[in-house]
């Protein structure tokens, strides 16, 4: 995409042997100096865990709603769970939109 993008050597690398090797190995990134090179090394207790939620917004097929930008429609489908829950929506100017339904700004009319 145009972009240069670099990325840390694989942990196998340090296992060849120095004979083989031609280049020195670059600094290791300074963001292990802040958590640490393993994913044990730092506390996974303030990332939450989106992949097990379910909580539902309540959308279901059929029900009217109102959003604040394309004005009022009927929900056409409802697709996953959770933060992943598409909402899509068959606005009355028969524009059909997808929102993630967390995100989307619908009332319910």
């Amino acid at each position: 995409w145009g972009q240069n993008q670099f990325q840390s050597p694989s942990r196998f690398i340090e296992e060849v042997p120095s004979q083989y090797m031609k280049h020195r190995l670059p600094k290791k990134p300074k963001i292990y100096q802040k958590y640490g090179e393993s994913k044990e090394s730092y506390n996974r207790d303030p990332f939450p865990d989106y992949e097990s939620e379910s909580q539902s917004a309540g959308f279901e097929k059929g029900t009217r709603v109102m959003h604040p930008h394309f004005g009022s429609g009927v929900i056409y489908k409802v697709e996953g769970q959770g933060s992943k829950e598409k909402v899509s929506v068959l606005f009355d100017d028969k524009t059909l939109k997808k929102f993630l339904a967390q995100y989307a700004n619908l009332e319910f009319i």
